[in-house]
């Protein structure tokens, strides 16, 4: 039986958010624990799915290819979810790479374990609905804003993106935010400056607030 914290951090996820405890214990029982240490990769980019991932403890940097480097769009800390955009689709591949920092213990469902879990408890399947349409809903909002991506609407959707409780702590510090961002670091403090004097964030170090969040997802 998984420990209390484990059903905890399960039970906080958007896949499990609201369901029975009774039932988040019975499924969190079918889950493979797997472990990698620091510098180990969690996944490739075009690499195999591996499942639906929970991560209960550690923490990991998730890099896109960019050219012949790599840029930084997001870091995984407990009890973020990996691997959903893969399921229930024929030969998907990891479009990142994540590879831990410190060393990571993830909870991971595979196809099948999910499909006979969702068809006991139809909740979970509606999660899973709720939390794709989400994330289209948020990818969408990024698209249209290609068309003229400024440095304030591409720091948005980034904080938008990785910050966990309204808030984000930049692990390389503001130069890597805009080397990620594509923008210039004077762009990128200008906007911080501006986006802070009107209420929209804070900052505290190399931690960033985000302010009115109920208005802002609207």
């Amino acid at each position: 039986m998984p420990d209390s914290r484990t059903l905890r951090l399960i039970s906080e996820t958007p896949l499990f958010q609201g369901l029975d405890g009774g039932f988040v214990a019975r499924a969190a029982g079918r889950a493979k624990a797997v472990s990698f240490a620091a510098g180990e990769t969690l996944f490739s980019e075009g690499g195999e799915a591996r499942g639906l991932g929970i991560l209960l403890c550690g923490k990991a940097h998730v890099y896109k290819a960019a050219g012949e480097s790599r840029v930084l769009v997001s870091v995984l800390e407990p009890p973020a979810m990996t691997g959903a955009s893969c399921l229930f689709v024929r030969d998907a591949r990891p479009v990142t790479e994540a590879l831990a920092v410190k060393p990571c213990r993830l909870a991971v469902f595979d196809e099948q374990t999910l499909r006979a879990l969702m068809l006991e408890n139809f909740a979970l399947a509606e999660n899973y609905m709720r939390y794709l349409a989400g994330r289209v809903r948020f990818l969408t909002g990024r698209i249209e804003s290609i068309g003229s991506p400024g440095a304030a609407e591409k720091l948005m959707n980034y904080l938008a993106l990785n910050a966990r409780e309204g808030r984000l702590t930049l692990p390389m510090g503001y130069s890597a935010l805009a080397d990620a961002l594509c923008v210039s670091r004077a762009s990128l403090y200008r906007v911080l400056d501006a986006l802070e004097a009107g209420g929209r964030l804070r900052r505290d170090g190399k931690t960033i607030y985000l302010l009115h969040m109920e208005e802002q997802e609207t």
